[in-house]
């Protein structure tokens, strides 16, 4: 950013906990269709997943896959802003 023209900075409230385990799944199945994960049998896996990176049905703040896993989600969002 250091040479951009503009520069961005805002606060969401309650960020991790606005992303719900409906989110996950469904970045996670976005990537299995673009073949981006290569794990063979990851389909019968990926609820056990979103069960493992979610609490109480949201993105909890905190663990450590919770930043990552935001990025992906939001992804898009990032490329249209910019």
């Amino acid at each position: 950013h250091k040479n951009n023209k503009y520069f961005l900075s805002t606060d969401i409230s309650n960020f991790f906990g606005s992303i719900q385990s409906v989110d996950v799944m469904a970045t996670i199945q976005h990537n299995i269709n673009k073949g981006n994960i290569a794990i063979t049998d990851i389909e019968q896996y990926k609820d056990n997943i979103v069960k493992l990176m979610t609490f109480e049905g949201t993105l909890p703040l905190g663990f450590s896959s919770s930043g990552r896993l935001s990025n992906s989600i939001l992804l898009k969002f990032d490329q249209a802003v910019l």
